[in-house]
């Protein structure tokens, strides 16, 4: 997370801060190194879901941020296919968990 938030130009101090109050406190668990970009890119595209129906369920992320995100992450061009892949894995958990 504080990756993700220095990507987006929060200052150390602002990224101390926010996790001193706890508004992004450190990760309780672990996370395997090669999870650690697909993380970051489904948290910055939290704000970005597709709803639909009457009852607002999620169908999924938006993608048409997508690009302009891993670019602001410092995703290489090279990598952005295995992180998408992980990504689309880690939110098929995220949309069952949102519907449930």
């Amino acid at each position: 997370m504080q990756a993700a938030l220095a990507a987006f130009g929060a200052s150390a101090e602002a990224i101390a801060a926010a996790i001193e109050h706890g508004r992004c406190a450190p990760c309780p668990y672990a996370l395997w190194p090669e999870n650690e970009a697909p993380m970051n890119v489904l948290i910055a595209m939290r704000k970005q879901l597709r709803r639909s129906g009457m009852d607002g369920r999620v169908d999924g992320l938006d993608y048409a941020v997508l690009p302009w995100v891993m670019q602001q992450l410092g995703i290489a061009p090279e990598a952005t296919a295995s992180v998408f892949e992980a990504l689309q894995w880690a939110e098929d958990e995220m949309v069952a968990c949102l519907n449930t």
